[in-house]
């Protein structure tokens, strides 16, 4: 997992949210709006995330994604299973 070792910049911490949002188990209807309330609190820390230097070049296209694309695009779901591959979260249940 790339979380711990590095840095937790504006960018990481809000790409890492989407992560975890993405990742989440929705075993029955009750993890839907968790599930939805973890994508709106990441949606948030994204709004004003700003890279740095030390953030990887591709934090810059998924960010750019998460924002101009439309949920459950094509794009935007590519964007979030390199993020949760790159978190090391799984999106097996």
């Amino acid at each position: 997992m790339n979380e711990p070792s590095d840095p937790m910049t504006p960018a990481r911490e809000a790409l890492l949210a989407y992560a975890r949002a993405w990742t989440y188990p929705v075993i029955g209807n009750e993890d839907v709006p968790v599930m939805k309330g973890l994508f709106e609190d990441a949606a948030r820390l994204a709004q004003n995330a700003v890279l740095v230097p030390e953030d990887p070049p591709m934090f810059a296209g998924w960010l750019k994604t998460l924002h101009e694309e439309r949920q459950a695009s094509q794009e935007w779901e590519d964007a979030l299973f390199a993020m949760a591959d790159y978190f090391g979260l799984s999106t097996d249940v």
